[in-house]
């Protein structure tokens, strides 16, 4: 009998321990996971869908694994209006927003985050996956008109832009507006974009409109070596951007692969130009998973300007063509698969201003956000890693 009753207050004991070990303070087993998705907007706001499940604060909040939760608190992280502490997403603000990985819009704001894995340098570079931002479109109204230089705009633009945490950011060209050849005229417009856009912490790609050549529309011409707006260009291309040549291009590589940036000269063409586009473009083909353009003339509308850069672009795997020249935002779903858009919202018309962002996926396609002034995003939209043409 005695020993009955022993056996049966160990079995008893060891039940009791067992409770105890299973009970909230414990951290073993499996990890529970996050609800089942197919892309990030099955999921909570500020987590993503990786792998078939929803990863993130919001979908581990029950698991207990959240790195981000203080000690003791039983909220996500992510919700507490800015209280972020150590292990929470540094990106994620009051509304839940994960800007480093989402579309960086917090009830329709630009919202601030970290900056992803990686840099990006003016010869290119690696990051975990590619973030930037850009504009087009920075000038006056009327020739040399100075005193209408749209600074303040592109100074406000700039500061926007640098919350973001974006690895670099790239306009589309026209900077100035200068007609007679004034040196001080394009030295003081010139002057205004540089000091604006050398406030922006990482680096700064600029891009050739038609007014970088005051004298005609192609400045890789006899005319070309004496126009001063070409003169005043090159100078500020090789301060801000490091570049010695208005047409070039930059490789960054990233997780899903190497993406090619590639900036087309439209007012600086001919059959060099021209030929090296087609090398860079097939090597592209071959090499990259993604292949991007920025230029000046749209691809689109009755303002595309000179198109031997177009007719090149049309046979080569492109995944987005980002253009100005029109002072608007515009997006053609139709032409390229929606792959080509104008951003040219950098203050020549003040009445449409802003920035855009290009953001790569997990998944490998592009999101697309159209931003004002103030950091409200106005337009959003997605297309794949790149097209077959």
């Amino acid at each position: 009998m005695r020993a009955k009753l022993h056996i049966t207050l160990v079995l008893l004991a060891a039940a009791v321990g067992l409770v105890i070990l299973a009970g909230p303070g414990c951290t073993g087993g499996a990890q529970q996971q996050g609800p089942a998705c197919t892309k990030d907007g099955d999921c909570d706001p500020g987590d993503d869908c990786i792998g078939g499940t929803c990863q993130g604060d919001s979908a581990h909040r029950d698991a207990g694994n959240d790195a981000g939760l203080d000690a003791g608190a039983n909220a996500d992280a992510g919700a507490d209006a800015g209280n972020t502490d150590a292990g929470a997403d540094a990106g994620t603000d009051a509304g839940g927003a994960d800007a480093g990985a989402d579309a960086g819009t917090d009830a329709g704001t630009a919202d601030a985050g970290p900056i992803d894995g990686g840099v990006v340098t003016y010869t290119g570079g690696t990051v975990d996956l590619l973030d930037f931002v850009t504009t087009g479109d920075t000038r006056p109204p009327n020739c040399d008109q100075t005193s209408a230089y749209p600074k303040e705009i592109i100074q406000k633009e700039v500061a926007q832009m640098a919350k973001l945490p974006s690895q670099f950011a790239a306009d589309t060209g026209d900077h100035l507006n200068a007609c007679i050849q004034s040196k001080s005229s394009i030295a003081t417009q010139l002057g205004y974009y540089g000091d604006a856009v050398k406030q922006y912490p990482r680096p700064w790609f600029m891009g050739m409109g038609n007014h970088e050549c005051g004298n005609a529309l192609d400045c890789n011409s006899s005319l070309g070596s004496w126009d001063a707006n070409f003169a005043g260009y090159k100078a500020l291309l090789a301060d801000v951007s490091k570049q010695t040549q208005v047409y070039y291009f930059i490789d960054v590589q990233t997780r899903l692969g190497l993406v090619r940036l590639v900036w087309i000269a439209d007012s600086f063409g001919g059959s060099g130009p021209q030929q090296w586009l087609q090398a860079t473009l097939a090597e592209a083909d071959t090499k990259a998973v993604s292949t991007i353009i920025l230029k000046h003339f749209p691809l689109t509308g009755s303002r595309q300007g000179d198109t031997w850069a177009k007719n090149i672009l049309e046979t080569h795997k492109i995944s987005l063509v980002l253009t100005g020249h029109d002072h608007l935002y515009s997006h053609d779903p139709g032409y390229l698969d929606g792959r080509t858009v104008i951003c040219g919202l950098g203050g020549a018309d003040t009445s449409s201003t802003g920035f855009c962002r290009v953001q790569q996926q997990p998944d490998g396609s592009w999101k697309f956000t159209r931003y004002d002034i103030d950091s409200n995003a106005l337009d959003t939209w997605s297309v794949s890693q790149r097209g077959t043409y």
